[in-house]
């Protein structure tokens, strides 16, 4: 009964989109600050001491409303120890921006951030049932710098000081 009720959902969704008028559609979201970031990106991120090479491609997607991410890193002295997140970004004519950050770390990590684009830094309050961080994501010439700070619980309960600087290069 369940899969009948998701399947008639999504159909109810089709027929929506294929009677909605070209009209209808929004415009395609145009911000310089998003549009510098699409591109594929490798980096250095030290967390909480252990530094990681990272990998990070951004592109438009969903009719040119939001930038999606994807992000893939391991640890530079154990390559075993890997992350892998995935985010959806969205910014208003206002330059205010919302996130949604999905990863490994499952459901309760699912973390939702708000924040401004100012010029050519990007300033973030991130929360999830897990923790809450606070970010910055400059652009530079040829890559960006993200830093910042906050705290989590770990699988006992117990509250973790967090903090992280990232230097990422345009890839080659």
């Amino acid at each position: 009964m369940k899969t009948i009720a998701i399947f008639a959902k999504a159909l109810f969704a089709i027929a929506i989109f294929f009677n909605v008028s070209p009209a209808q559609m929004p415009s395609p979201v145009t911000n310089s600050y998003f549009e510098r970031l699409v591109g594929k990106y490798e980096g250095t991120e030290v967390r909480n001491g252990m530094e990681l090479q990272s990998n990070v491609e951004i592109n438009w997607g969903l009719n040119h409303q939001f930038l999606m991410i994807n992000v893939s890193s391991a640890a530079k002295d154990n390559p075993a120890v890997k992350y892998e997140g995935k985010g959806i970004w969205a910014v208003d004519q206002n330059g205010n921006f919302t996130s949604w950050w999905f990863d490994i770390f499952g459901p309760g990590n699912v973390t939702t951030g708000k924040g401004k684009i100012e010029g050519n830094v990007l300033s973030v309050e991130d929360r999830s049932n897990q923790g809450s961080s606070s970010w910055t994501l400059e652009l530079k010439e040829t890559g960006a710098v993200m830093k910042g700070s906050g705290s989590y619980k770990d699988g006992k309960g117990n509250v973790i000081p967090t903090n992280f600087e990232s230097s990422f290069r345009t890839a080659r």
